[in-house]
């Protein structure tokens, strides 16, 4: 008791204590070297330009803490930021109505993204007082009314506007949304401003759809609110892309919400032999070139029935993977997977069979071409080879070692399959330490640059490791050689058929603190080697960004396992 006494005194006398400070020189030499400062003068970029007030402008770099600083420009469109360590630093400005700009890029930053860029070329020594004006560019608008069934103004709808875009992670273009949620005011009009030049999608969707069922007025039928593509679609694949140019406002895009007639949708899952249940997922076509995206799914029974509920009218594709008991080896049994092709329009669908096929089995040799030992036993990670289709249910082949040289891949679902991971070990960065993969050969077929359609088991798998790799290194500079720390640099092959997604051909890497960077392992062929400052993570495989990276590109040939030195400078 005594003992616990002393202790809670102690701690007592210990938190009435003030804090530590850190000793005065080392607080001393903190504020001798931030003494650098940016400031500049934001205008619009019209004909006529004009100084812009309380503009958002946000200061990030490699010496500042997460978030940066931000500051409202003045009413002369001045701001300043002071007290700066030297560095690389990134400056952003947002204004409504405006399209966000990053000082020294030659696009905006994408809606949501949440990382900055530190590196734009913009770099202070200490001391040093650097200006960096830059304009924003109006945005276009789109405005409507929107409409209930009846005609009358809709209160209180949710509007957005959409592209199709790359998305990182994803092997097509997909819908993604450009502009912040707005709801319809009271009159039902709405507008999206602040949009990029480019075509859209706008769609109107009711706060409640999911919850907002009725009966029909003419035979009871469950009705249920939907998105609505302008002008009045209920599949995205029939709307109307309205396109806008620069600043320009587009008025009358009007749009009347539906109620459309919802079906159930039940059947059975022929259950393969050993398994315990099955998922079965619905996928909808987004109107991308084969692209599709679940949007509902749902667990077997025992007896392998299922329901899906409310399903709105729509082309869709049943997909259901059949899974067995886990095992120590193995944390997911796929005992059968089953595909089929649907149309729902409004009447409810029983009797649904979905046909099931057993997962494959293959079997191959490791080749090393290469002196070194092993170094590591290679484990189930080491060859993620997955379905391309986005029908693959997140669900991976399961490699297995049978001894040095001889492996089994389990698990495979009949489909299109190449390695879809650049980031996958053997692809950058070695397996085991030693070991780089060079080739998989599928019946005499590479997996690594192409579709593999694997539909019967095979035996004639031959995958290639080597203990050799080829090496393209440099240093990335700002115009006055100061290293751009935090910068992207890609190197991509000059050949356009391989520019997709999770290519091995196309690589991309963020530099270090001295501008530094290496990206190891390229096949044989000519590339480009380009320095970028505002890419997020992953979308340098977008075609569409490659492209316009080739006019600054410095070009390189890869022979073999040779080392490489490409310095860039931004341009």
């Amino acid at each position: 008791m005594i003992a616990a006494l002393l202790a809670a005194s102690c701690c007592g006398m210990l938190a009435m204590q003030p804090p530590q400070q850190p000793p005065r020189d080392a607080r001393q030499r903190t504020a001798e070297t931030a003494t650098a400062s940016i400031s500049g003068t934001i205008v619009s970029d019209d004909a006529e330009r004009r100084k812009l007030r309380r503009v958002r402008v946000t200061l990030n770099g490699a010496a500042m803490d997460a978030g940066g600083r931000t500051v409202i420009t003045d009413d002369e469109g001045r701001y300043r930021f002071t007290a700066l360590p030297a560095g690389q630093y990134g400056v952003t400005a947002v204004k409504d109505g405006y399209i966000p700009a990053r000082y020294g890029s030659g696009r905006p930053p994408r809606l949501g993204s949440l990382r900055t860029i530190a590196s734009t070329g913009l770099s202070v020594r200490n001391g040093e007082s650097v200006t960096a004006d830059f304009r924003l560019a109006r945005g276009a608008v789109i405005t409507g009314i929107v409409t209930d069934t009846e005609g009358r103004p809709e209160e209180g709808v949710i509007v957005t506007a959409a592209s199709y875009q790359f998305i990182s992670g994803v092997p097509e273009r997909r819908l993604s949304v450009a502009s912040p949620l707005l709801r319809t005011d009271d009159r039902g009009v709405y507008r999206i401003y602040g949009l990029r030049a480019g075509e859209y999608i706008v769609s109107a969707q009711a706060p409640n759809q999911y919850l907002s069922l009725k009966a029909s007025t003419t035979d009871g039928r469950s009705m249920a609110t939907t998105p609505v593509y302008f002008p009045s679609a209920a599949d995205v694949t029939a709307a109307t892309v309205i396109k806008v140019a620069a600043a320009e406002e587009r008025t009358g895009v009007d749009i009347q919400m539906r109620y459309v007639p919802t079906a159930a949708v039940s059947g059975i899952v022929a259950f393969p032999s050993g398994t315990i249940f099955a998922r079965v997922i619905l996928m909808r076509a987004t109107g991308g070139p084969g692209a599709m995206e679940p949007v509902a799914g749902t667990t077997t029974q025992r007896d392998g029935a299922f329901l899906l509920a409310n399903v709105v009218p729509g082309h869709y594709m049943l997909y259901a993977i059949a899974q067995g008991p886990s095992t120590p080896a193995q944390s997911t049994i796929v005992s059968g997977t089953g595909t089929i092709d649907l149309d729902v329009n409004g009447e409810d669908l029983a009797g649904v069979a979905i046909p099931m096929a057993a997962p494959l089995s293959l079997s191959g040799v490791l080749v090393f071409d290469g002196a070194r030992p092993l170094g590591a036993r290679l484990g189930r990670t080491t060859l993620p080879i997955v379905p391309i289709s986005s029908a693959g249910g997140g669900l991976s082949p399961y490699f297995q070692p049978v001894d040095e040289s001889h492996f089994t891949i389990s698990g495979v679902i009949p489909g299109a399959y190449r390695l879809t991971s650049a980031y996958a070990p053997g692809i950058r960065t070695p397996i085991g330490g030693n070991w780089w993969l060079k080739s998989i050969l599928v019946g005499g077929r590479e997996a690594l640059d192409g579709a593999v359609d694997i539909r019967q088991p095979t035996d004639d798998v031959v995958v290639t490791l080597s203990d050799q790799a080829s090496t393209v290194t440099g240093v990335a500079r700002d115009a006055g050689g100061t290293p751009l720390g935090g910068a992207s640099v890609v190197v991509f092959s000059a050949d356009r058929a391989t520019w997709v997604f999770d290519s091995r051909r196309v690589a991309g890497v963020r530099v270090d603190a001295q501008g530094r960077y290496t990206i190891r392992n390229l096949p044989p062929g000519e590339y480009r080697v380009a320095l970028a400052v505002d890419l997020e993570p992953g979308e340098w495989f977008d075609p569409d960004i490659l492209q316009g990276l080739i006019a600054t590109a410095s070009p390189v040939t890869i022979s073999g396992n040779e080392a490489k030195t490409v310095d860039l400078i931004l341009r």
